[in-house]
């Protein structure tokens, strides 16, 4: 499993127990596996959202405040000559890759795969606990899109992609941990 996360990292992908097969599979698929729509999920914020209430949505936004990149940069080596080249996918300014490539394709792959993890890390985090008894609370699941309306204040509504799901609970019911990125 540690060989498949470390993979999974370098290609911003997820890798997953299922059944008995571990799964390697991109971030951001709107298909599961199998080949069907994953779930969109839609969020109203209740009109008495108090944490005495038992319906309260709690919501985190963490912005970044890093200087953004905007495109990434890889180098390959030629077998034949051994001259070093660098490709580059995105535009200025540039993170570079400390990995040498074999060839042109994997080193513009990774180039690409690392744009796509960097826009996504660099992006918004929502985080946001629910309780287990909102419509479609089953289809929150990893890769869907969650929206939330208008009934959220500006900042927060829109769409995200969920990231991660955690349900926790006690005797008296459970609630639903949600993170999720613009998406």
């Amino acid at each position: 499993m540690a060989f498949l996360t470390r993979l999974a990292r370098e290609r911003d992908a997820i890798a997953k127990p299922v059944n008995d097969l571990y799964v390697l599979s991109p971030k951001g698929r709107e298909k599961t596996l199998s080949g069907q729509r994953l779930p969109i999920v839609t969020l109203s914020m209740p009109s008495k959202n108090t944490p005495s209430d038992s319906g309260f949505i709690n919501c985190q936004l963490e912005q970044s405040s890093r200087t953004t990149v905007s495109g990434i940069k890889a180098s390959w080596s030629d077998s034949e000559t051994g001259e070093e080249h660098t490709i580059s996918t995105g535009s200025a300014p540039f993170k570079k890759l400390r990995q040498a490539y074999s060839t042109q394709a994997t080193a513009m792959k990774a180039a690409k795969d690392e744009l796509l993890k960097t826009q996504r890390k660099q992006g918004s985090k929502l985080t946001l606990e629910v309780p287990s008894n909102i419509p479609d609370h089953k289809a929150l699941v990893v890769g869907a899109q969650l929206i939330l309306d208008g009934s959220f204040p500006t900042i927060l509504a829109g769409e995200w992609r969920i990231e991660s799901v955690t349900a926790s609970g006690n005797k008296q019911g459970y609630r639903v941990l949600v993170r999720a990125s613009v998406g």
